[in-house]
């Protein structure tokens, strides 16, 4: 500050006291000087007093307000005050409204810190007061109204800070769900003189990524971020931030948005099932009846000789008995019984004599069905009893 000037009032060696001092200082000022004395008609010329007692002044907290947060950048705002004296120690407290969401305050150095959460956008009223380990000092207070923005495109470029100006940024991403991204580079500029900075920690959408999801170097501002810490970012607006602190105490940042469009992948075209076949076999009564005896075949009045047709006819329904009958040389009139199971197991015909009855009839199988009983007609209505027949 080229204008600005320190007095020192000193007792002199031949005043005796306790070096109290009191009075008024004068202090005059100009532009210009005439014959070496100040020119009191210049448009600059002023007088300053200054009234002086023996007891110093009470320190004050000196922040005007405090600059607002944007959500997901890092964050900071430093409380202070005009305390001169190393030996009073300055602690503060703050009341009000709670924090944003991911910001903390920092009593003994009066430090706002952090990066706001999804729930922070707004305004929070707080009352931060100054305590004095001089007794001789009163606590003082001041209110403040921190406001949060949203981190929209236009909030976040306005977050970074002159020497950390982004190099390279990661681009808008548009991915197939399930897929993986190449790893994306983001780089910024660091041109802050002689000062020492220290690089801090990445933050994305408010998380403080752990060191396993990017890589950088020592003394670089040029930070890789590993693939699947993108891939796993649902479609949207992504907010990205580097931190930095200056000497160990200011924070300095480089933030930037990105988009990730996530497209679904289309199904594959299902292959056409092929056309079921038609069971052959209705679905099993669930009480099978017992079949009985057929009774023997009635002899015809003029007998025949009938040749036995080689293949009988299948019928579609379930399983019916049909008889022929054919006569030897002899004249004796005999019949052959044959039998569809109706996709069960196979059952050989049986050849009868004119009165003769049926014994036996076999039990077919069919895989996941119970045998009923024979039947006479191809509807299954006519059961076939072998007493009577």
């Amino acid at each position: 500050m080229p204008n600005a000037a320190k007095i020192r009032l000193l007792r002199p060696d031949n005043v005796e006291g306790d070096g109290s001092v009191s009075g008024k200082l004068v202090i005059e000022a100009s532009g210009n000087l005439v014959n070496g004395e100040l020119d009191k008609n210049d448009k600059a010329y002023e007088i300053y007093e200054i009234y002086l007692n023996d007891r110093p002044e009470n320190p004050q907290i000196v922040n005007i307000e405090l600059k607002d947060a944007v959500k997901y950048v890092p964050y900071q705002s430093i409380i202070a005050t005009n305390n001169k004296y190393e030996d009073n120690i300055v602690t503060y407290t703050i009341s009000g409204d709670p924090l944003p969401n991911g910001i903390t305050f920092n009593e003994e150095t009066g430090e706002l810190y952090g990066v706001q959460q999804e729930d922070s956008p707004g305004k929070y009223n707080i009352t931060i007061q100054a305590n004095f380990s001089n007794k001789n000092f009163e606590s003082v207070k001041k209110d403040f109204t921190l406001t949060v923005k949203d981190n929209t495109d236009e909030n976040v470029d306005g977050e970074v800070d002159e020497g950390f100006e982004i190099k390279t940024r990661i681009p808008d991403i548009v991915i197939s769900e399930g897929d993986t991204i190449d790893e994306q580079i983001f780089e910024f500029e660091y041109d802050y003189g002689d000062h020492i900075s220290e690089f801090q920690d990445v933050w994305l959408d408010g998380e403080k990524l752990d060191k396993t999801q990017y890589e950088i170097e020592d003394g670089s501002t040029k930070i890789t971020v590993k693939s699947q810490t993108i891939s796993n970012k649902e479609s949207g607006t992504h907010t990205i931030a580097g931190e930095y602190r200056v000497d160990g105490k200011d924070v300095k940042k480089s933030a930037q948005n990105f988009r990730v469009t996530v497209n679904s992948k289309a199904p594959s075209t299902p292959t056409t099932p092929s056309t079921p076949t038609t069971p052959s076999t209705p679905s099993t009564p669930t009480t099978p009846s017992t079949p009985t005896t057929p009774s023997s075949p009635t002899t015809p009045s003029t007998p025949s000789t009938q040749t036995t047709p080689s293949t009988p006819a299948t019928p579609t329904t379930p399983s019916t008995s049909s008889g022929h009958r054919s006569s030897g040389g002899s004249g004796t009139t005999s019949y052959t019984i044959t039998f569809n199971s109706n996709g069960g197991s196979s059952v050989d015909s049986a050849k009868i004599k004119n009165g003769n009855k049926v014994s036996f009839l076999a039990t077919p199988a069919k895989a996941g069905y119970s045998f009923v009983g024979w039947y006479t007609d191809s509807a299954l209505t006519k059961e076939f009893d072998k007493i009577k027949r």
